[in-house]
């Protein structure tokens, strides 16, 4: 009779094995001693696929963050007027689902380490006011017509407890999936930011955080409002370069924390934390945001 006893521990990226064995007398020797064998090398093949990698921590100097937030920018399309057309007649025609605007799936095209869950499809509504109007993206079933209007839309989304604006802006990633590497979870948390700021009408233009990657993208900032009524006063200035910019990206067993800081005219350099389920679903179990150098552009709508 043979005893064997194997035990895995991951340390330092590597595979220990202890193993214990009893061994039988020599008519049965060669017969057990196979059958280990056998048994360790199976669970050396299954083992590590059950879990995810070690903990790592990754800062954006090995990603290229600027590329992916020019990239989100980048794929938004300005609306093609026909003759005689507005734009306010444009953005009417959005929220009567009469007319089209850019394709959101087109993200998909920069954001390369996304991908719609299996059968979704990315869409939106436009909730167009006299007051605001702004795009509202969901995910829908591939064989599910579109939603025309944002009253359809609400009305058959939030029948009973019709959520506040923020949640509307960032529940649709509940169906987008990250491809588990630090890439794909600061392209997730960049299009939960910024994936809505498109055809914004007056009092939306509050909806304006931009993700700040590094310190050049901080001085192309200051420099393209350095002669406007926006600039930065001095005080800004030299708390805002003091900042680390750089994104963190921590990606634990089973959650993922994501550090960025972001920038708004009404408000300044903030920082987020976001802490979110590794595995898809990703859902966001905590985010926390904390004012670093406070900041209001002046203008009111």
């Amino acid at each position: 009779m043979v005893l064997l006893h194997v035990n895995f521990a991951s340390t330092a990226g590597a595979l220990h094995r202890k193993a214990l064995a009893v061994v039988m007398p020599s008519a049965e020797n060669s017969f057990y001693r196979a059958l280990a064998l056998a048994s360790i090398t199976l669970l050396l093949l299954v083992a590590p696929a059950c879990t995810h990698p070690p903990a790592a921590s990754t800062g954006a100097s090995s990603i290229d963050c600027q590329g992916i937030v020019d990239g989100l920018v980048s794929v938004r399309t300005s609306p093609e007027l026909a003759d005689g057309t507005t734009y306010t007649d444009f953005l009417n025609g959005l929220a009567a689902g009469t007319l089209e605007g850019f394709d959101v799936n087109d993200y998909f095209s920069v954001l390369t380490h996304l991908s719609m869950e299996l059968g979704y499809t990315l869409d939106y509504v436009y909730d167009y006011g006299f007051l605001a109007g702004e795009p509202i993206l969901y995910a829908r079933p591939v064989n599910q017509a579109p939603y025309e209007t944002y009253s359809a839309f609400a009305e058959s989304e939030y029948p009973d407890d019709f959520p506040d604006i923020q949640k509307l802006r960032h529940d649709f990633t509940a169906h987008i999936q990250a491809d588990d590497t630090p890439e794909g979870f600061l392209e997730l948390l960049a299009l939960r930011t910024m994936g809505s700021q498109f055809y914004l009408h007056w009092h939306a233009a509050y909806h304006d955080a931009e993700i700040i990657c590094n310190q050049a993208t901080l001085e192309a900032l200051i420099a393209e409002r350095r002669y406007s009524r926006m600039a930065f006063p001095p005080g800004v200035l030299k708390k805002a370069r003091a900042i680390d910019f750089e994104p963190v990206i921590a990606l634990d067993e089973d959650t993922v924390t994501v550090r960025l800081v972001t920038f708004t005219d009404w408000g300044g350099f903030i920082e987020e934390t976001t802490i979110l389920n590794r595995s898809f679903p990703h859902t966001i179990l905590l985010q926390e945001q904390r004012v670093l150098v406070e900041y209001d552009c002046g203008i009111v709508y």
